[in-house]
């Protein structure tokens, strides 16, 4: 299901986002009579250059007329939801939330207007895994997948990616 666009900088956030509803009907861009229920961007850091000391930001934006529930990344519903798959120098692989076990745990969400978006950050600690070997320069091409199928609770259920989004690697962030 991953679609890579190589060779292509993309300096603008993905308006063509695969969607998998609640209906289980694919949307996306062939899809022109049929809305998509969630958009999935992997917001660009100003300049174009992202440093590991900083988050990549991944925006959830809920293009239907009406409310969206999405789960919390506290909980085991919400918790592994969003990944980023990766290329770098030949490479690929993907970054994604470790496993852990829960000792309180229920479906929380969050509500997402008609038309709002919510932010999830992807770091290089915080339990995410899967990072290649970064160095200074170096192109980083990243997709973001949001993917929701844990049923109970009233949080949408259904699958999204993002645009791929290159970048340049950064030193650490200035003080």
């Amino acid at each position: 299901m991953v679609r890579w666009a190589m060779g292509v900088l993309v300096v603008g956030l993905g308006m063509g986002a695969l969607c998998v509803g609640q209906d289980g009907a694919v949307r996306g861009e062939g899809a022109a009579t049929m809305a998509a229920e969630l958009r999935v961007m992997v917001a660009v850091p100003e300049g174009g250059v992202w440093d590991d000391s900083r988050p990549i930001e991944v925006v959830l934006e809920n293009v239907t007329g009406k409310p969206m529930e999405l789960f919390q990344s506290w909980n085991s519903w919400g918790y592994s939801n969003v990944r980023l798959e990766w290329e770098a120098e030949g490479q690929r692989g993907t970054v994604k939330r470790v496993a852990r076990a829960w000792s309180a745990n229920f479906p929380s969400t969050t509500t997402v207007p008609a038309g709002g978006a919510m932010v999830r950050e992807v770091t290089m600690g915080d339990n995410w895994t899967g990072w290649p070997a970064l160095k200074s320069g170096m192109k980083l091409t990243v997709r973001a997948m949001y993917e929701s199928n844990q049923k109970g609770g009233k949080g949408w259920l259904g699958e999204a990616e993002s645009e791929a989004v290159t970048m340049e690697v950064g030193g650490a962030a200035k003080p």
